[in-house]
Formats: structure tokens, sequence, C-alpha cells
């Protein structure tokens, strides 16, 4: 919890104060603060607790009760905040000790690092048009995910017009990148009838690459004749596309 993440409701909030409160007390010298300072959270938590219990009791619920529980209330928090603000920026304050009162420094839990891709994700391609491929890219580990795995940011989308597929990453043509899973890649003008290969490969959010997809096989008709049936290779396996 930041400083600024304080508990809304101001019954949470007077429990906070009250638990802050009871590990300052008598802990000056462990927490680094005065006698003075921890005092005034004490007189700022009664004071607040005080107001709040007035107004369950209907003889004493008003709008002027009301006002004082307000002003209390503001009062405390704004203690609260400068005494914690206090010992977070206090480096003799260990990051055990601020866990006592649900506070981290800034900077002290620092998201781990995305790895790096080791796996090659399973391709689906199909001829949507006479020069275009649509590429639905998945996760072997869970095929039916139509989302990108964990820590993946993008993903690349390669192709090859070539009757071999390629046998060498220089092979392929610029990679087309992608926040979805399903690319649709154009192919130009191409004219006469054409086998392209299509491979993809996962990009972290530190731009690592992962390994390269089995390349696919797709034949296009090309803009000189009529699109075909879409012609998938053999070799490529089947896989389920959640609906």
């Amino acid at each position: 919890m930041s400083n600024e993440e304080l508990p809304k409701g101001q019954s949470e909030l007077l429990a906070f104060a009250n638990n802050v409160n009871d590990k300052f007390d008598g802990r000056e010298v462990e927490w680094h603060l005065t006698e003075a300072q921890v005092n005034q959270l004490g007189t700022d938590v009664a004071a607040a607790h005080n107001a709040l219990a007035k107004l369950s009791d209907p003889m004493t619920r008003s709008p002027g009760n009301v006002f004082l529980k307000d002003v209390a209330f503001n009062q405390m928090t704004t203690t609260l905040r400068s005494l914690i603000q206090a010992v977070k920026n206090n480096p003799l304050v260990p990051e055990s000790l601020l866990a006592q009162i649900g506070v981290t420094r800034r900077g002290s839990n620092p998201p781990t690092p995305a790895p790096v891709p080791t796996e090659a994700p399973l391709v689906s391609a199909m001829a949507v048009s006479p020069t275009a491929i649509k590429v639905i890219v998945r996760s072997p580990s869970d095929p039916d995910r139509r989302g990108k795995p964990a820590g993946i940011r993008q993903v690349a989308v390669a192709t090859s017009v070539s009757e071999t597929a390629p046998t060498s990453s220089t092979q392929w043509n610029q990679a087309v990148l992608s926040g979805k899973t399903t690319v649709e890649v154009p192919m130009g003008s191409l004219v006469e009838p054409a086998t392209v290969w299509v491979t993809a490969w996962w990009i972290n959010s530190r731009n690592e690459i992962g390994p390269f997809a089995t390349p696919q096989r797709v034949r296009l008709a090309g803009t000189g004749a009529a699109l075909p049936n879409a012609e998938r290779s053999v070799d490529e396996t089947p896989m389920k596309i959640a609906a």
C-alpha cells in the first residue's frame, strides 16, 4: 500500500489508523519518529473514533456532529499520511517493519521480467483473397485460447513466396507485427498463382523473440485468376479453433 492508497471507507480507515498507531506507540526509536509525532497520531485516532461513535447514537447524531466527524477524519488522515511518508522515506526503517503496517516502498517489489519465449507457436493459414492470407496463431500448450500467452506482447508473422519451405531466417520477408493472434497478411500485387509459406514467432515485452513456428503452405491464385478453394498443406497439424 502506498501512502496515497489509504482505505476508502471510514471504518476501514479508522481500523488501519488504529493498527498503525499500535505499531508506532512505544516504538518511536525503532520507527525513527519522535514521541510528539506518535502522540499526535494517537490523539487524532481517538478523536476520529469518538466523533464516529457519536453518529451511531440517534440522540447525538446531528449535522453539527457530522461536520465534526469529517474534521476529525481529515486531521487523522493528514497526520497518518505524513507519518507513513516519513517512515517510507527513511532508509533506516527496514522493509520488514513497513510490512507490519501494510506499506511498501516504490520499487521495492519490481515486476518479474517477462521470460524469453521458448515455445514455437502453432500456425494455421488460409487464403482469404487472391492476394491475402489469414493467419491464426495459437500456443501449443493451450490451443483453444485466443489470447496471447502470458508475458507475450506481440506476434510476428512472416511469409516467403517459394515452392519449397525456407531453410534460413534470411529467406523470410519482413514480418508483420500484431498485438492480436489473428492476422491478415497482404501479399501485394501478386499476379500469377504462387505458393506462399507462412511462419510466426512470439515477442515478449522486452522485444525478445522466440523460436519460429513450423512453416505452413498456402496456395494463392493471384489477381490473374479466380480464387480457388483455400488449400492447406498436407503436413499442417489440425488445430481446434474456439468459436
